[in-house]
């Protein structure tokens, strides 16, 4: 099944494939990422345009070509620890940006995981929740201020930045 939806769509960086066209594996890579981060100890959430895709729409937005995660660290960087780990469930690591951006890619079966690392920020001292297909998410709070933050005029489609979507 996977197969013949990758060859209707478009293709996108390093091969991959927005999770809108394949919402099941999506889930299962996130819930994967999510358990990788409860495993490790580490605070997680959803963020940019999956956190507005699971609040706004209930899905993931089409057009948006990666699942957008945070994690707090005690560097607020990638440790080559979270990297094994990720690596030995499967992931893939591909680029790396330093500080001030500090995320990091992983693929897994031709799902795009931009992960930002943090030390802390002002919508991660605590965590608002948002319930997408039955399990609920962390998201930053106060969670209406982050995504007007991030794409003004959130609540209505298409009038938003493109470049977070």
């Amino acid at each position: 099944m996977v197969v013949e939806v990758i060859k209707r769509i478009k293709w996108r960086p390093y091969g991959t494939v927005e999770p809108s066209h394949i919402p099941e594996t999506a889930d299962r890579i996130l819930n994967e990422f999510f358990q990788i981060t409860k495993e490790l100890k580490l605070r997680s959430c959803l963020i940019f345009g999956l956190c507005l895709g699971f609040v706004r729409d209930k899905a993931y937005i089409p057009g948006d070509n990666d699942l957008d995660l945070l994690v707090l660290t005690k560097t607020g960087g990638l440790m080559p620890d979270i990297n094994d780990v990720f690596v030995k469930h499967g992931f893939t690591r591909k680029m790396y940006y330093p500080m001030p951006s500090g995320n990091t890619h992983f693929i897994k079966d031709n799902i795009l995981l931009d992960i930002y690392f943090r030390v802390g920020g002002e919508y991660y001292k605590r965590f608002g929740k948002v319930r997408y297909k039955g399990t609920v998410y962390d998201i930053p709070y106060p969670t209406d201020e982050y995504l007007t933050r991030c794409y003004g005029n959130w609540r209505k489609k298409g009038t938003i930045s493109a470049r977070y979507r």
